[in-house]
């Protein structure tokens, strides 16, 4: 949608909400972010509606007036809430020594046009050549087995599969062509900014590809708390994800279904083809809120 407003004044007027459902640009290495006094951390990636970032510090939950230095030519504060922070790893200076790596996911708070205006300006430039350089040989064309006797519909770029009851439906999310990360991080966070979040997942292989499974909850206008069950699968520099959705009580009715589904995906040979196009943005809410809609209209 276009506002016809400028890039800068566009990004002043977005509520947090609608902020989040930007994508996050991945940062140069030398990048860096200015928490608090004396708390400096490296940052990963930024977006409208907020940033990760990792440090050797102990990092907690809570607000901060950040300073981020995204590029030498590009700097801005942000006033911004610190809304998970959780270990990554462990790291060892060159005499041995160990400390814990921490990673923090950041929410932008309302910004003044001029700090908007220069994160406007980044993400639309880092867009644009995103646009140019993503890469000829990306693979559009995926193949995936929905269950036996459930309706295929397309919307937008989203195919959806939905069950004879309709309150059980799954779908296959168009891709989205960022640089590479960690994916595990890459699934929760996606999954949290669209409103659900995460109980447990573990990283695994599907079909030769790189993938991380998850199970998810969060509440849908359609069909109340629901549970999730989503792969987010890296093939050829582009994620997907494939997910089964439905109400906490009929789960244990379609997991079996939603397994074989996910477990289909990226077969190289057997299964029917799908087209999908790379899209800009996460996967979130509204996506499914659209879906489990037309799961029980259609």
């Amino acid at each position: 949608m276009n506002s016809g407003l400028p890039a800068g004044d566009a990004a002043a007027a977005l509520t947090a909400a609608e902020r989040r459902r930007f994508v996050r640009i991945a940062c140069p290495p030398d990048a860096s972010a200015r928490l608090r006094a004396g708390m400096s951390a490296r940052l990963l990636d930024v977006g409208l509606g907020g940033a990760l970032v990792e440090s050797s510090t102990r990092i907690t939950p809570g607000a901060v007036n950040a300073t981020l230095f995204v590029s030498p030519e590009i700097a801005f504060r942000a006033r911004a809430h610190i809304v998970r922070a959780y270990v990554v790893g462990v790291t060892r200076d060159e005499n041995g020594a160990t400390s814990l790596v921490y990673r923090a996911g950041l929410e932008f708070g309302p910004m003044s046009s001029d700090e908007a205006g220069t994160l406007g300006t980044f993400v639309s430039a880092a867009l644009r050549e995103g646009s140019r350089t993503v890469p000829d040989a990306v693979e559009r064309n995926v193949t995936i087995r929905f269950p036996q006797g459930w309706a295929i519909s397309r919307q937008r770029d989203t195919v959806i599969a939905r069950s004879p009851e309709a309150s059980k439906f799954m779908f296959l999310g168009a891709p989205q062509c960022q640089p590479d990360g960690d994916l595990a991080e890459l699934a929760r966070s996606s999954m949290l900014e669209g409103g659900f979040s995460a109980l447990h997942g573990q990283p695994t292989t599907l079909n030769g590809h790189e993938a991380f499974v998850g199970f998810y909850t969060g509440g849908l206008r359609e069909l109340g708390v629901v549970i999730v069950e989503a792969a987010h699968v890296r093939i050829r520099g582009c994620t997907y994800v494939v997910a089964g959705v439905a109400p906490w009580s009929a789960y244990e009715t379609v997991r079996h279904d939603f397994f074989a589904t996910i477990s289909s995906f990226g077969s190289p040979a057997g299964i029917d083809g799908v087209q999908l196009v790379p899209a800009p943005s996460p996967h979130s809410l509204a996506e499914f809120e659209d879906a489990a809609s037309s799961a029980a209209v259609a």
